[in-house]
């Protein structure tokens, strides 16, 4: 489809503004280095496809790890994984004729020495890097269960020191990759869905006691950026790089230091503050003009009674005129959004907010009737985040121990906790490991 469809290619990879000027994928100024990755069982086709990315990138790398089942449909992904001619063909074709390097995501096989030959034969193709997730192809869904990192230090060890070789399988959270890397001996660290719920995963936390207003650290030194922070980051990103605009000026993130979290009360509106909240201007006190007129004596003249008649005639067609228009356009077909950075945002806001979700449900249900490019009803998501995030904090202070009880539980279970339940204990509102990353749709890469 990229390679044949010029609609597809602008959809999916934004490298260009209409002008010529650099836009989104592989923007030098905050997009590199990028990697764009291809799934394909066709070495002509794949090159093809290669070769309108290559001037924006800075290599091409070839998925054979994907495991689901439109890719079993498709025959590509890890369902080529033993049609290893093909993989040889796909990656030798796009070394011998592209400019820039290619690299290749394998997942291991069902021994350590299959599976040390299969990278093998990847390298030989013409790899310069591979990228190695440590689960078999069979372990997805409920059969998921955790990357067997032991097989990726056999291959560190049997591989030619000067291989590279990325790991993946395991990265929840930014602490996962030092103990990754050392467990593996791999060169650097590769997040797929790991970075869709945390994007802020390979954004090192900031030292105590400089923790701002974006980050939150517990009592127990435990800490992440805040989800309001995070979706805050989103919505300026998508304002800045999406539409072209400034984002609009926000207040501080609220902190528990700042004073009483209670809405301060409201005062009762005087006659010309509702006169405002109504759309009018109240009368100066010493306008004699402005005062409201007292009651007059209705005209009892033919003309006038006309006159009058014809007036509000008019203004019931005029009102007519208006409601036939309004229902009109409640009933008209909506501008369909092409834009793939909008069409994604709902998906990209529901990972983001996941901790959160399950327990503020008008957040929830709010971000479920956003349309795509309706950015005003996105902007009350991130409204009412900031208030969940508000009460999150305020109640944390109050209890904190209230926090740990999923967190206790968790680690009592046996040897290895669910993490999704670990971070939804004491971050349901309050903290979510995210930062600023622009919602590219490339895989991106860590290196130490």
């Amino acid at each position: 489809m990229f390679a044949d469809s010029p609609k597809y290619r602008a959809a999916h990879f934004e490298a260009l503004k209409e002008d010529g000027e650099a836009h989104l994928d592989g923007n030098p100024t905050f997009d590199r280095p990028l990697f764009v990755q291809f799934c394909a069982n066709d070495p002509e086709c794949l090159l093809e496809a290669a070769k309108h990315v290559q001037k924006y990138c800075d290599a091409v790398d070839l998925n054979l790890g994907c495991p689901q089942g439109i890719a079993k449909r498709g025959n590509y992904g890890a369902f080529l994984q033993e049609d290893w001619g093909t993989i040889h063909k796909l990656i030798r074709n796009l070394r011998d004729n592209l400019d820039i390097p290619v690299t290749a995501k394998m997942r291991v096989l069902d021994t350590r020495e299959r599976t040390l030959e299969y990278a093998r034969m990847i390298l030989d193709a013409g790899a310069s890097i591979i990228t190695v997730h440590g689960r078999q192809r069979a372990q997805k869904g409920h059969y998921t269960g955790l990357a067997d990192w032991s097989i990726l230090r056999y291959l560190r060890e049997q591989l030619p020191p000067e291989t590279v070789m990325f790991a993946n399988g395991n990265i929840l959270q930014y602490g996962d990759m030092e103990s990754c890397l050392e467990a593996t001996g791999a060169d650097g660290v590769m997040s797929a869905e790991g970075n869709l719920y945390d994007p802020s995963i390979f954004a090192a936390p900031p030292p105590v006691g400089e923790e701002g207003r974006e980050y939150w650290r517990g009592k127990d030194g435990k800490g992440g950026y805040r989800a309001d922070a995070v979706l805050r980051r989103y919505m300026d990103i998508v304002h800045q790089h999406v539409m072209g605009r400034e984002p609009p000026q926000r207040a501080p993130l609220f902190m528990p230091s700042d004073g009483s979290a209670a809405s301060p009360a409201v005062q009762p509106a005087t006659n010309g503050e509702l006169a405002k909240l109504n759309g009018h201007d109240p009368p100066e006190e010493d306008d004699e003009d402005q005062r409201p007129a007292k009651k007059q004596k209705l005209s009892t003249s033919s003309d006038d009674q006309t006159n009058g008649t014809a007036a509000i005639l008019s203004k019931k067609a005029q009102k007519k005129s208006q409601l036939k228009h309004a229902k009109s356009q409640q009933h008209a077909r909506p501008e369909k959004v092409t834009n793939a950075n909008l069409i994604a945002m709902q998906a990209h806001c529901f990972h983001i907010l996941r901790p959160l979700v399950s327990k503020h449900h008008n957040v929830r249900d709010a971000l479920a009737r956003c349309k795509a490019g309706d950015i005003e009803a996105y902007e009350n998501v991130l409204t009412l985040t900031e208030e969940a995030v508000k009460e999150g904090l305020v109640a944390y202070e109050a209890n904190p121990a209230a926090f740990d009880t999923v967190e206790d539980e968790a680690s009592g279970h046996g040897d290895v906790a669910d993490p999704t339940e670990v971070v939804e204990s004491s971050d349901e509102a309050i903290k979510f490991q995210d930062t600023s990353v622009r919602h590219s749709r490339a895989t991106r890469s860590g290196r130490r």
